[in-house]
This record gives structure tokens, sequence and C-alpha cells, in this order.
């Protein structure tokens, strides 16, 4: 076969000590790939086709247009997407969004089997994220339990973002309704004006479940939940965390330590980087850079 110039998206470790490696093709981005690697960097064979999994954006129907940052054309992936994988059953899934026909962004989650085949008993390998009323654009998915979590953010017909979302499927691609109000839950804005767009969803270990992101009025969004969809009532009383120590932040990426607090990576509008640390209520750890974040470079602040 021939080369594939491929922009990658994620790369996971597993259990088995080999790698899972997924992007898209570069050139008319149309595919979206899935390398299995083994521990050495050889192509794992038993892994899909030879080593790799190809899916086509063709697959999804003639509605489907996938957006690529600058332009829209028939049939693009998106840049950016996320993987996990499933510590209960290894299965691997993958969310990529899309804009279709009429005009709406939606979102795609697909489920392969550890062997790269697709898991045909999550809705026939994959299901369609759409919204009645608005667009959708995914930001973040974990493997939960026996199911998946997708975050995401709803979008006005115009374009403009509005509620950050999270909502949760089974192991057979049908919502999960057990899970917040009926399978999704809206994050609230709180102060009128305000809008949000969710950039991470992550798992910690005991179960909650950790979303970062941004408003439109320049503020940091994290806030967790219990695994039913509920709030957690420890951090920040049970509330959204709209956060603006500084002008201009946009939480991007977070992760959890293992005693619960939570780091925060992003970004603010006059172009640092961005580090902070929360404790279990929400407040800033004043013992991570002496008031609980720090910018990068260092030097930016006295």
């Amino acid at each position: 076969r021939g080369a594939v110039a491929m922009s990658p998206s994620a790369v996971i470790p597993l259990s088995t000590g080999g790698y899972l490696i997924s992007g898209i093709q570069l050139v008319r981005a149309d595919k979206l790939y899935v390398f299995g690697l083994l521990e050495d960097g050889r192509l794992d064979e038993s892994f899909g086709d030879e080593g790799m999994v190809t899916l086509l954006a063709s697959e999804l129907g003639a509605d489907a247009r996938f957006v690529d940052k600058d332009s829209t054309i028939d049939a693009q992936f998106f840049s950016s997407g996320w993987m996990v994988v499933s510590q209960l059953d290894a299965k691997i899934y993958l969310s990529h969004s899309f804009y279709t026909s009429s005009g709406v962004f939606k979102g795609v989650v697909y489920c392969l089997n550890p062997d790269g085949s697709r898991n045909t008993s999550f809705n026939g390998g994959h299901v369609f994220i759409e919204s009645p009323v608005a667009g959708i654009a995914l930001g973040g998915l974990a493997a939960d339990r026996d199911g998946v979590l997708v975050g995401g953010t709803l979008f006005a017909p115009v374009g403009t973002m509005g509620d950050a979302f999270v909502t949760r499927y089974n192991q057979n691609g049908a919502i999960d309704t057990s899970f917040g109000n009926g399978g999704k839950v809206i994050i609230p804005n709180g102060e009128e004006g305000r809008m949000s767009f969710l950039s991470s969803t992550v798992l910690r270990a005991d179960g909650a479940i950790l979303v970062t992101g941004f408003s439109n009025k320049g503020e940091g969004l994290i806030t967790v939940l219990n695994a039913s969809g509920s709030f957690n009532l420890i951090f920040n009383k049970g509330r959204p965390l709209y956060d603006d120590f500084r002008e201009g932040l946009n939480f991007a990426k977070c992760v959890a330590q293992p005693d619960g607090r939570i780091v925060v990576t992003g970004w603010t509008t006059d172009g640092y980087l961005m580090v902070s640390r929360y404790q279990l209520d929400g407040a800033l750890d004043p013992a991570f850079g002496g008031k609980g974040w720090v910018l990068f470079p260092s030097r930016a602040e006295a």
C-alpha cells in the first residue's frame, strides 16, 4: 500500500504494551485512520487490516459535509478528534464533528472492537449526535463503565455557541436515560448573555466527570459531575465555576491527580500558556505557583 500523509489526533498506550494512534488523511481529509502498534513500534498486523483501520466519511451518508477549519467541503473530517479505550472491555471509541447539507453541525461517535473491527452492537458501529433546534460541536470523550460519555456544545442557528452539555451512551449505542435529565446534562450558563464552549471531558478515578471549556466573557469553565449526571455538591457548591483570575481565559484540557485535585491547561487571549490547579471544593490551590496558577513564559508575571 502507498504511504499515508496523516495529521495525528490521539495516541493511547494499551495495557498490552502497545499503542493506538488515530488521525485523518491530510490531502483530502475524507478518511479517519486508526493504527495499532506493538510495544516496539511495529504495526500490529492482528489489528484491522494489517495494523490499520480506515473509516470513510462517505459511509455516513449523502447528508454529511465535513468542515475543515476554514472551508466547507463535501465529506471532510475535522482536523481534531478524540479517542478512548474502555478499561472494562477494551472497546475503542472515536468521535468527530461534521456539517450537514442542511447547514447544521452534528457529531458522530464510532465504536470498534479491540481487534479493530466495527462493533456492530453499538447501533451498527456508530451513532449520530444531533439536536433538533441547534447545531452541535463535540468537545471530549470518556469511556465510562459499560458506556461512553460525550461532551459538546450546542450552537444557535446563526452559528454562535450556546450551552455546553455532556451525554452518555450505553454499550448498545442507546442514550442512557438514567444519566442526568433523560441522558443529557446541560451545564447552566448562569449569567445573562453568557455562552459556553466545552473543550474536555475526563473521568476521574472516583467516577466523577470533569469538564472544562470557556465562555464568551473571557472566563475559563470547569465543573464536576457525579457518575449519575448530577452536579457534585463538593465542587463549587454544585455549580459550574466560571473563573476569571486572568483576563481572556480559555480552559482546554484537564487531568485529575490521584488525590482528586484538578490540573487544567489553557491559554489567555494575550498569548500565554496557562496551567492552574484546583482543590476538591473548586478553590485555586495556592500551593501551586503561589496563587493556584502559572503562565508561560513565567517571567510574564512578577
